[in-house]
Order: structure tokens, then sequence, then C-alpha cells
């Protein structure tokens, strides 16, 4: 079985200030500070009447359609009555916000702070309207249009969301009733997944989610990091959209997490914490053995057998992490056209990062392709120039800290227990590796003073947030003449990962003007305030950075409410 820990100082204080008052969640639209309807905005059918009744995106987006002919809420059908749905023409604005802030918290899913709903739906190919509808990723109901998104703390001072990252208003992804709708859809999700999909295969993409387009306060231009707002505008500059709400991105459940262990002796994907990102048919839970039989084929797109963490590790912070491994069978060239060796991987990831499509592990040190965030054991085969096992980090900014250990080779059969350990004063990551109980090797240290890549002025910042077992594809190779394949058997077992916590919660504070929680904070770390009334959602309530080994008091900026339970996650600026 698997377990996400956090630390014991956390769950006690948290149980104690289970009676006091803390702060209400809300995490949708509380009211709409302005409105203007622009030109062409949308009518209904019939009637005339305009989509212009603000009420419609306060509070929590369209679970159901309400008439005869309504119904639930879902990816095919969208809601679509004027009393659901706000609309927007050319030249219009709306100008929405919240009770509480909006904060730009990395421990959100995909590092995602609002969501913004609309009322496109999924086309149906197979002409089933009975419940049997199957999607070719296309959809109706997202109008041509150019919209902007603005954000604010003070509703003054605006600043545009870059346009080139931002998703469209008012298109992917399709409402769910069912969903969750603080929870954003996974933004790598493109619209070719869901081809041939049926609802059950587009919830299952969904994972949980409420559908809707997911936004990301970083992506403020002409502003210092912003660390939270609370209105969001919407301009049209052409067409019309049509909107159903908005929501604020609750953190994950895990992000105080200081611990993962994992033995498979029971299926990793029962809770829902283990995930595949890929080709499914490379991992597989052995029963009978209780482990993880992995497949790595080099031909195949880039596959991940992973568990998110829900909040990032630094390269400032000491972790370790241990699993074991035996390989099977591996065969090097499998594509003739790339004879040589190529790494089998295990380590840790930044999701963000791994799963984009320009991410290629065989492209090296490259401004475009380069593999970023990365804290990876991986093993090379011979192909003529020995045996090869490697381990360090590749930063966020592709540079590249890794040992390299040759030859010494694995044997098929063979069980070997790896551990990485970082000591992040000595800034140095440390690898042991034992063969059927012996040691095996030694392996040399990666040193953050020695950096490959990437910008100078030394080694970067890593941010990753799930363990992974990595397949990569063998695309992108920058020297072809080089250029390698693989294809291995073999299983994975006894995972485990440990970071150290920095954070040491002091005492609650209970002013007349709210609720707040003192912390022993360190130098150069920002923290989180977090609260939920029933530990299966968590939203976050306040923010606070040390400057400086020094206690420091978070408070909640939320609306009062009779109980609840607070937490504290920390991460390094």
């Amino acid at each position: 079985m698997h377990c996400i820990k956090t630390t014991i100082k956390i769950i006690v204080v948290t149980f104690l200030l289970g009676f006091i008052p803390v702060s209400k969640a809300t995490s949708f639209v509380s009211s709409v500070v302005e409105y203007h309807p622009g030109s062409g905005f949308a009518v209904e059918f019939g009637s005339g009447l305009g989509f212009t009744n603000t009420l419609s995106v306060i509070g929590e987006p369209s679970r159901e359609t309400p008439g005869e002919w309504g119904g639930e809420v879902n990816p095919f059908s969208p809601p679509y009555l004027a009393d659901q749905l706000l609309s927007i023409g050319e030249g219009g604005y709306v100008t929405l916000t919240f009770n509480q802030p909006v904060f730009n918290s990395p421990n959100n899913p995909y590092g995602l702070d609002f969501i913004l709903y609309g009322n496109a739906g999924f086309n149906i190919t197979n002409g089933d309207y009975s419940g049997g509808g199957v999607t070719d990723g296309s959809v109706f109901g997202s109008d041509a249009s150019t919209a902007s998104v603005w954000v604010s703390e003070d509703n003054q001072n605006y600043f545009l969301l870059d346009q080139k990252k931002s998703p469209k208003v008012d298109g992917y992804f399709p409402i769910d009733g069912q969903g969750e709708f603080s929870l954003p859809v996974n933004p790598a999700t493109l619209p070719s997944d869901f081809a041939e999909a049926d609802m059950e295969q587009i919830r299952r993409l969904y994972q949980g989610a409420g559908g809707g387009a997911g936004y990301d306060l970083d992506w403020a231009e002409g502003t210092p990091r912003l660390r939270s707002i609370r209105y969001i505008k919407v301009m049209v500059e052409s067409g019309k959209i049509e909107l159903d709400g908005a929501s604020i991105v609750a953190p994950l459940v895990n992000s105080n997490w200081t611990s993962l262990a994992e033995d498979f002796s029971k299926h990793p994907m029962d809770d829902g914490d283990w995930d595949i990102f890929g080709e499914t048919q490379l991992f597989e839970w052995d029963q009978a053995e209780e482990r993880l039989a992995v497949n790595w084929d080099s031909r195949l797109s880039n596959s991940y057998f992973y568990i998110p963490f829900g909040s990032k590790i630094s390269r400032h912070e000491n972790f370790s992490v241990k699993f074991e491994i035996q390989l099977n069978q591996l065969e090097l060239g499998t594509d003739p056209a790339k004879p040589f060796t190529f790494p089998l991987a295990v380590g840790l990831v930044n999701l963000a990062s791994v799963t984009r499509p320009s991410f290629y592990r065989g492209s090296g040190i490259h401004e475009e392709f380069g593999p970023r965030g990365l804290v990876e054991w991986s093993y090379h085969a011979d192909s003529g120039f020995g045996a090869t096992i490697s381990s360090g980090l590749i930063s966020l900014d592709n540079q590249w800290s890794l040992s390299n250990t040759f030859p010494l080779e694995m044997q098929m059969g063979a069980t070997y227990q790896v551990e990485m350990t970082m000591n992040a004063e000595a800034e140095t990551l440390t690898t042991t590796m034992f063969e059927n109980g012996e040691p095996f090797g030694p392996i040399k240290d990666a040193s953050l003073s020695e950096v490959f890549g990437g910008p100078e002025g030394g080694f970067t910042e890593i941010d990753v947030d799930a363990f992974a077992i990595a397949s990569y594809s063998d695309g992108g190779q920058t020297s072809p003449e080089f250029a390698g394949s693989i294809l291995a058997s073999g299983w994975l077992d006894n995972i485990a990962v440990q970071r150290d916590s920095p954070i040491s919660i002091d005492s609650l504070l209970s002013p007349d003007n709210g609720i707040g929680v003192q912390v022993q904070g360190k130098s150069g770390w920002e923290y989180w305030l977090e609260m939920t009334t029933d530990f299966l959602r968590w939203e976050t309530r306040g923010h606070a950075k040390s400057d400086g080994d020094q206690l420091i008091i978070i408070q909640d900026q939320g609306m009062v409410h009779s109980k609840g339970f607070y937490r504290v996650v920390g991460n390094r600026s």
C-alpha cells in the first residue's frame, strides 16, 4: 500500500484549531462590480431576451439546466438558458470579484489559480444523443471571438494575462456538473485526447474536474509577481462570449506532504493518487508479486507512471528518494536508425515541464526541447562506450548537474536498491546502490558547483512536484550520428520519498480583526495558510513571506465562520 504523510506537528495543531472561529469557505464569484454588454451579445431564441442577467455568474456554475428540456449539465450538454449565462459582445466587459483573495499559490494543481466557465460543449459525432454519445474532440458553442483577461488586487490597477499563455475564454474545457469546480483539468490535455471518447472517457480525462479554462497569476504582464488578486475583468475585443461563472482553484489535499511510501501491496490506482501520462500499457500492477511491472519503449511517446506531491521540492531542501528496480530484458537499437544507447529513468519531475509537447529527454542542452525540472537516476546500457549509471539534477533553465559512473553494468535478473540523497547545504546529490544486497559502485556524486548549459550565474531551481517512472521518447535527439533507442522490461517496488519539513507552527492568534497563525519562518521562504472544514477540500486563505529566520504571522483574509481546520504550507521563494 502507499501513503503520503504530513508533518505530525501540523496535524496536531490542525485538530486543536477545530473549535474556534475561522473563515467561511467561498470559492465562487460574490458580485459583479461592473458590466457592459457591448454589441452583438447573445439573445434567447424566440423571445429575443438578452443574456444580460449578472446574477447568472454569481455563485457556483450550473450543475443542472431547469425546465422541460433541461437536465444534467455535462460536457455534451452545457448550460444554455438566459438565466444561466452572461453574454458579453464586442467592446463589452465584465468585472467579477470574490469574498476572499485569489492567491498565486504554487500548491494549486498545475499552478493554476482561477477558472472561467463558459457554455462550449463537445460535438457528438456518432449520432447517439440518448446517452451513448462519442466526440471527436471538437466543440460547439465556442463562438469565434477574441477576449482578454485582466486581474487586479484593488480594482484600480489591472494587469493583462499573457494572451499567448492564456486559454481561450468560453472554449476548452466543456463544463461538467458532476465535477469539482475548484479543480482544473490538466492543461496539457489536448483536443485530440478526446477523439472517440464517450462520457466515461471524458470524465476519466477530467480526473474529477468540472471543466473550464484555468489561468495562472504568473501570466500577469507589466508587474512583479502577483501574490493575490480580488478582481477579474474579461474584455471582448471581437465576437461574443458567454460565461457561467468563475472559481478559485483549491490547493491539493496533500500539499503539506513530507513523505511518500509505496510497496504495491494493493493496486496503486485504487485510491486515485497514482496516475499515468502517455502510454498506459507500459505500466501494470503485478498482483501476484505485489510490485509494478514496467516497460521502457523509446519508440512511443513520453510516458510516466507518477504520483504528484501537491507541492514543489526546491534544490534548497534536503530530501531523499529510494526504490528497488530489476531489469529482465533490455535491447538497444530497436529503431535501426538509432542504434546507440538511450536512458531508462526513475526520479522526481516537474510535471508541467515533462508533460509539455516539446519535452525531449534526448535533446540534451537545448533552448526549446531540452529537459527541465528533474532529479533523475538513469541507466544507459553499453553500446560501445561502457554501461553508465547517471544521477543528478536538471534545472528549469535546462542546466545540467549530472554525474556519470562508467563502466558499470546492471545484470538482468538482479535486484538493485537505489537511494539518492540531496544535501542542500553542501549542494550535493549522493547516490548509493546495492546489487542483491551487496554494495554496487560506488556512484559518483553530482555537485551543483559543476553545471553545464543554461544561463550563467549558478544552478537555478528544479521545483519538482512528483515521483515518476519515465519511459522517454527517443525523438528530438540533437546528434543523429549518436542517436539511440531502447526496449526494456522489469519492475519497481518499495518506493520512498522523504523531505525535511521547513515549517514550525508556533501559535494561533485570535485578535479582534480575525484569525492569524504564527509560524517560525525561514529566510527566503513563502508560506500559505490553508483551511478546510472536512479534510477533503482545502482553500488558500493567507500568505506571508519571511525575509529572515523569524516569527511571522499569516492572517486569514476570508469571511468569519464558526469552525474549521488550518494548516500551513511552505515553499522557498
